[in-house]
């Protein structure tokens, strides 16, 4: 038998079906999200089971849930159906077409404020176009940029490149989140120095704003007590709240709705700033609705910022 013959013929409307069945749990939800009956998916799942020579799914009364097979499965399927989909919109924008997605990379931490003002106003104009967005640390965006994994990059400045074309979007600077009643709190501005030996919720070190504060505090011979790591920027507002500690974070970062329960206090010198980019590949220029989520991006800074 030959590798060909052993390989099961799917089609990417049976992987659509399974997907959408293990995310839902239930063959109703994923008929009514694929706009087609129960039966159907039932035998397109039974299908591609039977083409795979294994279950996908335990089936009972009361709910589906995946099999082992079915949790190694999913995660490919999905892998392949992105795949397919990035091809198909780069042979669109080969051919001139506009693509049906704007696949972007983003820093985590603009994805609290920044880039969804932005995409509200972009969809007001493209309302067809589905967002992918990939929230990566610097490193990885510069890597999926150059790859050609995505069409748009929003990153911290970075040395010029052949490859990268860079788009000034603005500028951010930086806070200390404190809990209300924290001594810093009714303090106008706070220095590195004010840190010494606080406890700090902070970021992973591959992060780019964990090495400016480290850097920052090794310069200036002051000791961090980095009580919580996160993965997630977003996340430290939760852990500053409930008293775990306090956090250097980009001004972009402030809640709108946080009931007074945390301070944000800015962070001497002021010159301490980051400069945000738009970066897209150099052999690839912007098509129409990528130019202009990039102008709507420049107008979320310019409102940010005024």
């Amino acid at each position: 038998m030959t590798t060909a013959d052993a390989m099961p013929d799917l089609s990417t409307r049976q992987l659509r079906t399974v997907v959408a069945v293990a995310r839902f749990e239930s063959f109703l939800a994923a008929s009514a999200e694929l706009r087609t009956s129960q039966s159907a998916v039932s035998r397109t799942v039974k299908l591609v089971e039977e083409a795979l020579g294994v279950s996908l799914f335990d089936r009972t009364t009361r709910r589906v849930s995946l099999t082992p097979a079915g949790r190694e499965f999913i995660p490919l399927a999905e892998r392949v159906l992105e795949e397919i989909g990035i091809g198909a919109d780069a042979l669109r924008k080969a051919a001139g077409r506009q693509p049906q997605r704007l696949y972007i990379a983003c820093l985590i931490s603009l994805t609290h404020d920044i880039v969804p003002a932005a995409l509200a106003a972009f969809h007001a104009k493209w309302p067809d176009v589905e967002i992918v967005l990939r929230q990566r640390l610097q490193n990885h965006i510069l890597d999926d940029v150059r790859q050609g994994v995505v069409d748009l990059g929003i990153a911290n400045r970075m040395p010029e490149s052949d490859q990268i074309d860079t788009i000034p979007m603005g500028q951010d600077r930086y806070h200390v989140m404190v809990p209300r009643g924290h001594r810093l709190a009714k303090r106008a501005a706070a220095t590195i120095a004010d840190l010494d030996g606080e406890r700090m919720v902070s970021v992973a070190p591959a992060s780019n704003v964990r090495r400016m504060v480290d850097r920052l505090a090794l310069d200036a011979g002051v000791s961090l007590h980095h009580a919580v790591t996160l993965d997630h920027i977003t996340l430290v507002d939760r852990f500053v709240r409930r008293g775990l500690g306090i956090a250097v974070v980009p001004a972009n970062m402030r809640p709108e709705d946080d009931a007074g329960a945390i301070v944000f206090v800015p962070l001497e010198p002021r010159a301490l700033r980051t400069e945000i980019v738009v970066c897209h590949a150099h052999d690839r220029p912007l098509f129409p609705a990528a130019a202009d989520f990039v102008a709507a991006l420049k107008d979320a800074f310019s409102a940010a910022a005024g």
